[in-house]
């Protein structure tokens, strides 16, 4: 204080004081950080969503979105959901479609996927085969989609197997990976019974396959 060049950020008696009253203004509560940040790889993992993600049951007369429900179906009852066990005690989901099929989907704001794409990143997830598809069943990721009913037919009913997608695979059959809302999803166009469950981005280590689209 006194000397030449001498402006501290807060100088010598800065503040208030009982002599000197003042008024502060009210800080902001607002964080700025959007409550959508989240996992970018991982969807649905030890028998829950990871946020933001939720699951959507579409179907001829609507959608409906899950909330903290474990169980629920869509509007016409095309798809219907509810929790069961996989390798722990309710970590899977299983999906039964009815005759007139349905779409179930993970869902949340867009994210971007390219880095992972050119990553060699596959979209992989476990599953259960319960009943046969007797109709087309598609894989999608947003607007791509590739068709996995012959995968579906092969497995062995009641057996755990795990598809593994690259996501070069499914940006070829239409996804745009630059905005992805809807990260993974199961199409079936008739009755279909599957469980899954670890639903996620891994690594193509040589035993991710590419459906036709």
């Amino acid at each position: 204080m006194g000397q030449p060049g001498y402006d501290p950020q807060f100088a010598y008696g800065y503040g208030l004081s009982y002599a000197r009253p003042g008024r502060v203004g009210t800080l902001s509560e607002e964080s700025g950080v959007t409550g959508e940040v989240g996992s970018v790889d991982r969807y649905f993992v030890d028998g829950r969503f990871v946020a933001p993600w939720s699951l959507m049951l579409r179907d001829a007369g609507g959608e409906f979105r899950l909330g903290a429900e474990s169980s629920g179906a869509s509007p016409r009852a095309g798809v219907t959901v509810r929790s069961t066990d996989g390798a722990g005690q309710e970590s899977a989901r299983a999906l039964t479609f009815g005759a007139g099929g349905g779409h179930a989907l993970i869902v949340a704001r867009p994210v971007d996927l390219t880095r992972q794409a050119n990553g060699e990143m596959a979209l992989a997830f476990r599953y259960r085969v319960d009943a046969r598809p007797d109709a087309a069943v598609m894989l999608t990721l947003g607007s791509g989609q590739v068709d996995v009913s012959a995968i579906f037919q092969a497995a062995p009913l009641g057996e755990w197997r795990t598809l593994k997608t690259p996501l070069s695979c499914l940006k070829d059959a239409g996804a745009d990976l630059a905005a992805v809302d809807q990260p993974w999803g199961l199409r079936s166009a008739g009755a279909f019974g599957v469980t899954v469950e670890d639903i996620r981005l891994g690594s193509d280590e040589g035993d991710a396959v590419c459906p036709a689209a």
